[in-house]
């Protein structure tokens, strides 16, 4: 844990102009570890640079504090209320602070310790530091109807970038402002007293190398507690496998105000060669036979030898031996990648084969001698570049993939294929600083702390995920608002890598679900070359996707089901997919294309919340088009994109789920606090109940619809169920998403319209294809413009 003594002492080697590999070699060998000083540098640049991306690349996970600014949003007088209603018959109320969340690794709990998860090599000489945090992040209460404001925590973890609030809120009357909500209480521990217990038992206490053993541990009335040589995960009580080469101890300890216990517990490590048992004294010897006198020198009798017809061809002695394990027979689905990127191999040099029933860590990995742990077989160098990985049925716990754990594999030097056969389950699978990689059909489950991703993908390059299914668990029934807070484990991220695709996946009861990030402030440096497509997510409690990063491609994906808003208590403001480029950071060529966001399948299930669309609340993103989307959710924003450059919205369908009034938009505004204004974006072909817009924005051919029912084949808001194809003869004929597959434009199309005239400069107010109520939007948000920046001026 990364303490304030320690974050006291890296700053003043910083200050002395000290570099990071200075500072770690300055201070390790005292009280703290290596990853405890990495983590101290990472608190201190996330300080003096004010960015969320601040993270060391060698921290595979991190849980950041940082308190929100509490402005929730602008106020508009009661006139100006009046005015709204007056002109365009809505409540237009455009918030101020951006959308926050993705999930696990990006929460951001206020007053909450940085935890530094390091994944778990060897047993020897790693130590793990956890708080149990003593309060719970903020909570809002507002109700349903206004979605709250607030500057709430976001979701936290492995890769943790901290995310702005989004709170969009509309007036409940025209002549009250919208007042910020109230804010419970954090829930504290239950008061204890007397000093920690602490219980370590290892079973059994002798093994031979490298073969698990169970280690289990307990704790009571402790606030915090360091393990060396195995990882808890932060739990009070629990169990993990551990295994060693060669003996060593476990302990753990831990503390609170009264006192600090240690446990401590060894595993002995028999590395002998095993010797044959002797034989008793009373047992009879046997006797054997008689060994038969070979005459010397041996007579040759000389037959005569027979020619034969035709001459036999004579065989090889001995016969060369089948290469074991045996070579691969095939290779994997064909998945698409990112333009430009590499596809995994088509052939691969040999089967290994892990099976953790019936398999041995002393077998030869072929069919019928399998290995038993494919962590043993990684580490032990068993499993090589070029192989065919088969994981059969069985519980195959963590499958970490990672320079230290699998040195073999970071060299790239051939596709390695990890197949999960149907019934093999992992734990978890991260994957660190290692290339060309496929994993086919995961089946990841875990029940763990908010922390915890099921495919972590780190620094890597050239790695496909296909047809994977992940969940946390596969019913919530019974599930608490804390569950899907708390519990929920979250899907997949890709974190600083390159050249990665994430296809055809089912994710489901997540926190969130799946994560591009890549750290850079220009486009060069933030390039991911990331394929997101075809997956389907499916009951969600923080964000579906989120795309930090340039050159990423979100395509053909489907998103149902969003649990838990703010007025269940959970500060994350929810969104179908969110991007937020801080720190001025700059984001280039994003493409998010033909993907269905539905916020509910059943309004009647609890915790059902209302989702932002698709949302770019913060930073600036140049060459972005957003086209052929839909978003049927319950919330102002469907599509809002602050302040883009050189971007294309076209043959998308925003609509309203409900009857709440809410005028679900297609929002191209300016940028928090006003600037920059958005240039050369093109909206075309959509379909929406309303429309914002400001600065350099043309509009084509836009569609305003505010009855669906009317509008649409199918608009079933009870049932859920939606035909957003046109009702023949309806005014919408020809516009949106749902007008497809007959009106789908061409990506060739796409990119055409997307080479605007750069000259060109159409103002909010005069834009004259749009209809009188879009002119009315129009000067709307001119006006909404100005106030915001009246109020940020004044209440910063």
């Amino acid at each position: 844990m990364a303490d304030q003594k320690l974050i006291e002492r890296v700053q003043e080697e910083l200050k002395k102009g000290s570099g990071d590999d200075a500072v770690v070699q300055a201070l390790s060998g005292s009280e703290w570890t290596v990853e405890d000083i990495h983590g101290a540098l990472a608190i201190q640049k996330l300080k003096t640079s004010k960015s969320a991306f601040g993270i060391t690349d060698s921290v595979l996970s991190a849980s950041s504090s940082a308190a929100s600014k509490g402005n929730s949003g602008f106020k508009l007088s009661i006139a100006f209320y009046t005015a709204i209603i007056v002109l365009a018959g809505v409540g237009l109320y455009v918030e101020e602070a951006g959308g926050n969340g993705f999930f696990a690794s990006m929460r951001t709990a206020s007053s909450s310790p940085i935890d530094l998860l390091i994944p778990q090599v060897s047993p020897k000489d790693r130590t793990y530091t956890y708080t149990f945090a003593t309060t719970s992040p903020a909570v809002a209460t507002a109700p349903k109807a206004s979605s709250g404001s607030g500057s709430g925590a976001s979701g936290g973890g492995s890769g943790s970038v901290s995310k702005p609030t989004t709170v969009v809120t509309a007036p409940t009357t025209p002549s009250t402002p919208a007042s910020a909500p109230a804010t419970p209480a954090a829930p504290t521990r239950p008061t204890t007293s007397g000093k920690p217990r602490v219980e370590l038992e290892l079973a059994p206490s002798n093994t031979k190398p490298n073969v698990a053993v169970k280690l289990s541990w307990k704790t009571e009335l402790s606030d915090t507690c360091t393990s060396k040589g195995f990882d808890t995960g932060g739990a009070l009580s629990g169990s993990v496998n551990v295994t060693s080469p060669e003996s060593v101890k476990y302990s753990l300890t831990c503390s609170n105000a009264l006192g600090t216990i240690t446990d401590t517990v060894r595993l002995s490590v028999d590395s002998a060669q095993e010797v044959p048992p002797e034989v008793a004294d009373d047992a009879p010897v046997p006797t054997p036979d008689p060994v038969p006198t070979v005459p010397d020198p041996v007579p040759l009798p000389v037959p005569p030898v027979p020619v034969p017809d035709p001459t036999p061809v004579p065989v090889p002695d001995p016969v060369p031996p089948t290469p074991d394990p045996a070579p691969s027979s095939g290779g994997p689905p064909r998945y698409a990648v990112y333009t430009g990127c590499e596809s995994p191999a088509s052939t691969y040099a040999r089967e290994v084969y892990i099976d953790p029933v019936n398999g041995s860590d002393t077998g030869t990995g072929a069919s019928n001698a399998p290995y038993k742990s494919i962590a043993t077989a990684l580490l032990t160098k068993k499993i090589q570049p070029g192989d065919h990985v088969i994981l059969l049925p069985g519980y195959h716990g963590k499958i970490a993939v990672t320079d230290r754990t699998a040195p073999l594999l970071t060299s790239g030097s051939a596709w390695t294929w990890f197949e999960f056969r149907s019934g093999a389950i992992g734990e978890s699978m991260p994957l660190q600083k290692v290339s060309r990689i496929i994993v086919t059909g995961p089946e990841l489950t875990a029940k763990q702390s908010v922390t915890s991703l099921l495919m972590w993908m780190d620094q890597v390059s050239n790695v496909v995920v296909g047809d994977g299914n992940l969940y946390t668990t596969k019913s919530t029934a019974g599930w608490t608002v804390t569950d899907w807070i708390s519990t929920a484990t979250s899907g997949m991220q890709a974190h600083n890598s390159t050249c990665v695709a994430i296809v055809d996946n089912s994710l489901t009861n997540m926190r969130g679900g799946i994560g591009v990030i890549k750290q850079g402030l220009t486009p060069s440096a933030n390039s991911t070359k990331v394929l997101v497509e075809g997956n389907v997510i499916r009951n969600f409690s923080a964000d579906g996707f989120v795309t930090l990063g340039s050159d990423i491609t979100v395509r053909d994906n489907k998103l149902f089901d969003q649990y838990a808003g703010q007025e269940d208590g959970d500060a994350n403001h929810d969104d179908g997919l969110q991007i937020f480029a801080l720190g001025g950071a700059v984001f280039n060529n994003i493409r998010i294309e033909d993907n269905w966001f539905q916020e509910s399948t059943d309004v009647n299930r609890p915790f059902d919340s209302a989702m932002q669309g698709i949302a770019l609340f913060d930073g600036l993103v140049t060459n972005m088009k957003v086209t052929g989307n839909v978003v049927i959710t319950s919330h102002w924003h469907g599509i809002s994109l602050y302040g883009i450059a050189d971007g294309l919205v076209d043959h998308n369908t925003v609509v309203n789920s409900t009857t709440n009034g809410r005028a679900t938009w297609i929002s191209i505004p300016a940028a928090k606090g006003g600037t920059p204004l958005p240039v050369r974006v093109k909206v075309s072909n959509n379909i929406a109940v309303g429309y914002i817009r400001a600065g350099d924005v043309t509009y084509e051919n836009n569609q305003t619809v505010t009855d669906p029912v009317a509008a649409f084949k199918l608009f079933d808001r009870v049932n859920q169920k939606y035909d957003l194809h046109p009702k023949s003869g309806s005014a919408i004929d020809g516009s949106g998403a749902g007008a497809y597959p007959t009106t789908k434009t061409s990506a060739a199309e796409n990119e055409k319209k997307l080479a605007l005239n750069p000259n060109s400069l159409v103002a909010a107010v005069g834009e004259t294809a749009g209809s009188i109520g879009d002119w009315i939007m129009g000067i709307l948000a001119a006006i909404c413009g100005f106030f915001s920046s009246i109020v940020q001026a004044v209440f910063g």
